[in-house]
Protein backbone atom coordinates (compact mmCIF):
# COMPACT_ATOMS: atom_id res chain seq x y z
CA UNK A 1 0.00 0.00 0.00
CA UNK A 2 1.02 3.15 -0.91
CA UNK A 3 0.20 6.98 0.14
CA UNK A 4 1.40 9.65 -1.59
CA UNK A 5 1.57 13.55 -0.37
CA UNK A 6 2.21 16.37 -3.04
CA UNK A 7 3.05 19.54 -2.72
CA UNK A 8 2.61 21.43 -5.64
CA UNK A 9 4.60 24.33 -5.26
CA UNK A 10 7.30 22.67 -4.70
CA UNK A 11 7.07 19.52 -6.72
CA UNK A 12 8.03 17.58 -3.97
CA UNK A 13 6.55 14.05 -3.28
CA UNK A 14 6.81 11.86 -0.12
CA UNK A 15 5.42 8.05 -0.91
CA UNK A 16 4.88 6.06 2.20
CA UNK A 17 4.27 1.92 1.71
CA UNK A 18 4.29 -0.62 3.76
CA UNK A 19 7.02 -2.86 2.09
CA UNK A 20 10.46 -2.74 3.49
CA UNK A 21 11.22 -4.45 -0.20
CA UNK A 22 9.35 -1.69 -2.30
CA UNK A 23 10.44 0.68 -0.36
CA UNK A 24 14.30 -0.39 -0.13
CA UNK A 25 14.47 -1.07 -4.05
CA UNK A 26 13.29 2.48 -4.81
CA UNK A 27 15.50 3.94 -2.73
CA UNK A 28 17.86 1.93 -4.92
CA UNK A 29 18.81 0.17 -1.21
CA UNK A 30 18.43 -3.57 -2.30
CA UNK A 31 18.88 -4.37 -5.98
CA UNK A 32 15.09 -5.11 -7.90
CA UNK A 33 15.96 -9.23 -9.48
CA UNK A 34 12.27 -10.13 -9.53
CA UNK A 35 11.56 -9.42 -13.71
CA UNK A 36 8.17 -9.05 -13.20
CA UNK A 37 9.33 -5.73 -10.53
CA UNK A 38 11.88 -4.44 -12.93
CA UNK A 39 9.52 -2.41 -15.32
CA UNK A 40 7.71 -0.75 -13.04
CA UNK A 41 10.94 0.04 -11.01
CA UNK A 42 11.79 1.54 -14.14
CA UNK A 43 8.88 3.44 -14.63
CA UNK A 44 8.99 4.94 -10.96
CA UNK A 45 12.33 6.06 -11.72
CA UNK A 46 12.01 7.49 -14.78
CA UNK A 47 8.11 9.40 -12.92
CA UNK A 48 10.68 10.45 -9.91
CA UNK A 49 12.54 12.58 -12.39
CA UNK A 50 9.32 15.15 -12.83
CA UNK A 51 10.22 16.11 -9.24
CA UNK A 52 12.60 18.65 -7.63
CA UNK A 53 12.84 16.03 -4.42
CA UNK A 54 11.28 12.80 -3.73
CA UNK A 55 10.94 10.68 -0.89
CA UNK A 56 10.11 6.59 -0.16
CA UNK A 57 9.53 6.00 3.27
CA UNK A 58 8.36 2.68 4.70
CA UNK A 59 5.62 2.36 7.29
CA UNK A 60 4.62 -0.17 9.51
CA UNK A 61 1.79 -2.50 8.62
CA UNK A 62 0.78 -2.06 11.83
CA UNK A 63 0.13 1.93 11.34
CA UNK A 64 -1.32 1.61 8.16
CA UNK A 65 -4.17 -0.25 8.60
CA UNK A 66 -6.63 2.87 7.70
CA UNK A 67 -4.47 3.13 4.51
CA UNK A 68 -4.56 -0.70 3.10
CA UNK A 69 -8.52 -0.97 3.80
CA UNK A 70 -9.00 2.43 1.32
CA UNK A 71 -6.79 1.23 -1.56
CA UNK A 72 -8.71 -1.98 -0.77
CA UNK A 73 -11.89 -0.66 -1.23
CA UNK A 74 -11.34 1.84 -3.66
CA UNK A 75 -9.74 -1.29 -5.86
CA UNK A 76 -13.01 -2.34 -5.73
CA UNK A 77 -14.38 -0.14 -8.36
CA UNK A 78 -14.36 0.59 -11.88
CA UNK A 79 -12.91 3.27 -13.51
CA UNK A 80 -14.35 4.67 -16.34
CA UNK A 81 -12.91 5.31 -20.01
CA UNK A 82 -12.19 8.88 -18.50
CA UNK A 83 -10.44 7.34 -15.53
CA UNK A 84 -12.81 8.29 -13.10
CA UNK A 85 -14.13 6.56 -9.93
CA UNK A 86 -16.88 7.33 -8.25
CA UNK A 87 -16.13 9.09 -4.84
CA UNK A 88 -15.48 7.53 -1.40
CA UNK A 89 -17.72 8.78 1.17
CA UNK A 90 -16.22 7.74 4.73
CA UNK A 91 -18.35 8.61 7.96
CA UNK A 92 -17.10 8.13 11.60
CA UNK A 93 -19.06 6.68 14.03
CA UNK A 94 -19.50 6.64 17.33
CA UNK A 95 -18.62 3.23 18.41
CA UNK A 96 -16.46 0.76 17.30
CA UNK A 97 -18.31 -1.74 14.30
CA UNK A 98 -17.74 -5.52 16.86
CA UNK A 99 -20.05 -2.66 19.38
CA UNK A 100 -22.87 -2.52 16.98
CA UNK A 101 -25.37 -5.23 16.31
CA UNK A 102 -26.43 -6.54 12.98
CA UNK A 103 -30.02 -7.53 12.48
Amino acid sequence: MVIVKEAEAHKCLEVYGDSILVINQLNHEWETKDGKLIPYQRYITDLAKEFEFIAFDQVARIENQIADALATLAAMFKIDDCGKMPPITIEERGVRAYCSNIE
